[in-house]
């Protein structure tokens, strides 16, 4: 009887891993992408249901549109300081991800890029971000606590919907100019305490 491999080692052919590459597979539990890649395409690892661990190269700069999406039991990521771009809905429904760092490269938090990731306890936000987009980070239901830096010009509709355990959210600027260029609804269903700093 032939056995599966359950851990795949990716080594760099190309710069490119290709859209919908490994979509669905139902076998892979963990993935070693090695140095050389510099770009995970669209849907790449999207519905990996059994991928649990992914190991990334200091090499990679983009993650692009739902390249993990729907992976409901990765619990390991290590995102490099190299990444300078994170698709919408990169992560969205990976929900058994308890943290992720966010590289302070990356400028764009996209829609729904963490949505649905209802073990995420911990995201700090670098101050290189500039736009957080629709649903980043909705129904993500473990978070407790968010800081919001200076840096962030836009926080687009539902960024932080229905976050039924945020208790606190930091924001590095007035309330005036949250109201002025946010989106009114950016934490609607959400009852967090907000604290402007400035």
């Amino acid at each position: 009887m032939e056995t599966i491999a359950k851990k795949l080692v990716l080594n760099p052919l190309s710069k490119t891993i290709p859209e919908d590459y490994l979509r669905d597979n139902q076998t892979i539990e963990t993935l070693v992408i090695l140095e050389g890649f510099t770009e995970i395409g669209a849907g790449a690892f999207s519905g990996c249901t059994n991928l649990k661990r992914v190991h990334l190269p200091k090499s990679l700069k983009a993650i692009r549109d739902n390249a993990f999406d729907d992976c409901m039991n990765l619990k390991e990521i290590e995102i490099p300081e190299s990444l300078e771009t994170i698709g919408d809905g990169a992560f969205a429904g990976c929900k058994s991800l308890p943290k992720i760092d966010i590289p302070n490269k990356v400028k764009n938090i996209g829609d729904y890029t963490f949505a649905d990731c209802e073990k995420l306890e911990g995201i700090e936000i670098p101050n290189s971000v500039e736009a957080i987009g629709e649903r980043a980070f909705a129904y993500c239901e473990s978070l407790l606590e968010i800081e919001i830096p200076n840096s962030v010009k836009t926080v687009d509709y539902g960024a932080f919907e229905d976050c039924t355990n945020l208790k606190e959210i930091i924001i590095d600027n007035t309330e005036e100019y949250a109201k002025q260029n946010w989106d009114n609804e950016w934490d609607t269903g959400c009852d967090a305490n907000i604290t402007y700093l400035r």
